[in-house]
Order: structure tokens, then sequence, then C-alpha cells
């Protein structure tokens, strides 16, 4: 499990449920399924998180920083 922050300052929790397949957690508790992670679809900084929500893609804001929870 990942606690991401953006550029705009919120905080998401990302969960890694398979290779290749993740869920995004946000504040209020709701998931969603990640599509992908930028371009090239790696987990980086400076990177938007791409998501399904209402059967259409929305991004998040750029990933600013990255920590990993033990």
């Amino acid at each position: 499990m990942y606690l991401i922050k953006t550029r705009d300052g919120n905080y998401y929790e990302l969960f890694e449920i398979k290779e290749d397949e993740w869920l995004i957690k946000n504040q209020n508790g709701e998931k969603k399924k990640v599509l992908g992670f930028g371009e090239d679809m790696k987990l980086k900084k400076g990177v938007p998180v791409i998501l399904s929500h209402k059967e259409r893609e929305i991004s998040t804001q750029a990933i600013t920083d990255i920590f990993k929870r033990v």
C-alpha cells in the first residue's frame, strides 16, 4: 500500500491488488479502479493517476510525494 500526495495537496491511498492492478482510495473513503499512471504507466513522481469514474476517465493532479506504508 502507498500513500501519495498530489500537487493540489490531496492525499490518496493506493492498493496493489495484483500485478498491474490498482485501487485508489480518496480522503472520503471512496475506492476506484486505477487505469494507469501518466504516459508510461509507472508509479512515480510527476505523473497523474488515471482512474475510472462513472464510466469515463479522469485523472488526479501530478504526484508530488510517494510514501510506502509498512
